[in-house]
């Protein structure tokens, strides 16, 4: 949320993909109750499959302004890595 916030004006847009709600309305509450200030959607099996499949959740993809994945971080990742990697792009 500090990376959106952040780096927003600059081109930077975070899009968060749930795969472990249930239903659109527990997502929701989710994300109101985090105050998260970027779009999140439910994740399809083929969305999954095109971003070269999920091992691990949290799994972050930077996508560069193509559509590419430039890099893709499984695990928790700090705010310094993603804060290095978005400035290379921007």
């Amino acid at each position: 949320m500090k990376l959106q916030k952040k780096y927003k004006e600059e081109g930077l847009s975070i899009i968060g993909m749930s795969m472990d709600f249930g239903s659109i309305a527990t997502l929701y509450k989710f994300i109101d109750h985090f105050s998260i200030n970027y779009p999140v959607l439910m994740a399809s099996s083929e969305v999954i499959y095109l971003y070269g499949g999920v091992r691990s959740i949290p799994t972050g993809f930077l996508v560069n302004r193509k559509g590419h994945v430039i890099k893709m971080y499984q695990g928790g990742t700090s705010y310094s890595t993603y804060e290095r990697d978005i400035k290379q792009l921007l």
